[in-house]
């Protein structure tokens, strides 16, 4: 299914940008469990707009426990969390203009014409709530096992340290850039993966793409890595304290798509939002000929900051339900 990710911990999302509701139904939590309602809160604070180069839609991001919960406790039943739109401003959007490199066009030809168009409908960055919301509540099941995952923007724009004027000279040409997330997952355990197309790398990058903007994963050193010569890019094992570990991390924790325990290192690549204010070429599909295009929404100069949560949420939904596949290291 198109909307569903995961095996033993499995979610389910729905909705658009601008419906009135979204939401996402998560199954295989364990019984019992108090969904820590002030985490979920404060990463979607983090997923929200905050500087002058995000989007000036600004959501309170209200959701709502409407299933699979009582007196404060998982049921064993799917817990379903629906979510509500009110600053969605569909006066924006022309199902006939198509916006460049958005899902418009595709969505037109693929559903016939009946997608919902606004604000990209089922394509949108906005359905990432979602996976915030159903992340942070696994981000609080591996906290207790003292796993923990952290993101670091490592360059936007190709800057890796002085973007701050990149930005503004970006935002007065009413465009966008992409940039470099890295994630770091620490304190997991060896064996997590299965060979071949159940490795946890396979899996991460298959969860991680669905991510709209992203356009590229790498594990490690990811491709700086065909730079150097085997004997440079082998992780040396020894024993420290009893405990096996390797002298460099070059593979990123991950050995034949299996956890070694060394921390599991992640790039994630995005590309520059789409949505910016630049007049740009296009076409007219009701008229069938070529316009030129100005859009008026609201959109980010750069999303790279308030991605951060969205990826760390997603790791977090496909270690834990690797994790309930294991039995041994759960």
């Amino acid at each position: 299914m198109a909307f569903s990710l995961g095996k033993n911990l499995r979610i389910t999302i729905f909705g658009e940008a601008h419906s009135e509701k979204m939401g996402v139904v998560i199954e295989g939590l364990p019984v019992g469990k108090t969904i820590n309602i002030e985490t979920i809160k404060a990463n979607l604070a983090l997923r929200r707009s905050k500087t002058c180069f995000e989007t000036k839609r600004v959501e309170d991001d209200e959701f709502e426990i409407v299933s699979g919960y009582f007196n404060n406790r998982t049921t064993g039943g799917p817990v379903a969390i629906l979510v509500s739109n009110k600053r969605q401003k569909s006066s924006d959007y022309d199902p006939n203009t198509i916006r460049p490199s958005h899902a418009d066009y595709v969505s037109k030809v693929k559903y016939d014409g009946f997608n919902d168009y606004r604000g990209g409908g089922i394509f949108s960055g906005r359905l990432t709530v979602l996976l915030v919301i159903a992340g942070s509540i696994c981000l609080d099941l591996l906290q207790e096992k003292e796993i923990t995952i952290e993101t670091n923007v490592t360059s936007i724009g190709g800057e890796s340290k002085e973007y701050e004027t990149l930005l503004e000279e970006t935002v007065k040409e009413k465009d966008s850039l992409g940039g470099i997330i890295q994630v770091t997952v620490n304190n997991l355990p060896v064996g997590l993966g299965e060979p071949y197309f159940d490795k946890v790398d396979a899996l991460l990058a298959r969860a991680l793409f669905s991510v709209p903007s992203v356009k590229g994963v790498s594990f490690g050193l990811g491709f700086a890595i065909t730079k150097l010569k085997g004997s440079e890019a082998n992780d040396e094992f020894y024993y420290n304290e009893g405990r096996v570990k390797t002298k460099t991390n070059h593979s990123g924790g991950i050995n034949g798509g299996i956890t070694n325990g060394m921390p599991l290192v992640i790039n994630v690549a995005l590309r520059p939002t789409p949505s910016i204010g630049k007049v740009q070429d296009s076409i007219s599909l009701d008229k069938k000929e070529n316009v030129k295009l100005e859009l008026q929404g609201r959109y980010d100069t750069t999303h790279i900051f308030r991605t951060q949560i969205v990826l760390k949420a997603v790791v977090a939904l496909v270690l834990y339900d690797l994790f309930r596949e294991n039995k041994k290291t759960w």
